[in-house]
């Protein structure tokens, strides 16, 4: 049976994979995306992504050196229901709803999958976690995740319009 501290290194490497995979995203559509606003908000979330990458990196040394997690003053704590995911009624009224169909529009619906599924990802991580520092690190990033989410929603119904959530 592998340890807590051997199954909390692979999440952590796993959520470095994640940061990384959103924050080459938000660059590359930073630089493709049409309108200057746009451009701003992609930049953004790619310097937020690796700031997060930056913390997960540094709670990795602390447990392959220290065996333990660390303070951070990044973290903040935050007021989140973990049993709550972004899309009340799940993926399938989320993929109905946001459809894709060219540029900008494509963008801003990857985006909110992707962080969506960060989202997801760190509240379980959070919610298998027994370390309360350990904890509050999954809870401050899905946090941050579900900001990033809400900042992306916005700008979509800005641009496409409100979407309304009906099945």
């Amino acid at each position: 049976m592998r340890d807590e501290i051997s199954v909390a290194l692979a999440i952590l490497e796993q959520a470095m994979n994640l940061e990384e995979e959103g924050r080459t995203f938000y660059l590359k559509v930073a630089q493709t995306t049409r309108e200057e606003k746009g451009q701003e908000i992609f930049r953004t979330l790619a310097a937020d992504e690796q700031s997060h990458f930056n913390l997960l990196k540094k709670q990795k040394q602390a447990l392959t050196s220290r065996r333990k997690w660390i303070m951070s003053a990044e973290i903040k704590p935050v007021k989140l229901d973990l049993n709550q995911s972004l899309f009340p009624k799940g993926n399938d009224a989320r993929q109905k709803a946001i459809t894709t169909k060219a540029g900008d529009r494509d963008a801003l619906s990857f985006g909110l999958d992707i962080e969506t599924k960060s989202y997801d990802f760190y509240r379980k991580a959070a919610s298998e976690t027994a370390d309360p520092l350990g904890k509050s690190t999954f809870e401050f990033l899905a946090g941050e995740e579900k900001r990033h989410f809400d900042i992306l929603m916005m700008r979509f119904d800005f641009l496409f319009g409100p979407i309304a959530w009906t099945s």
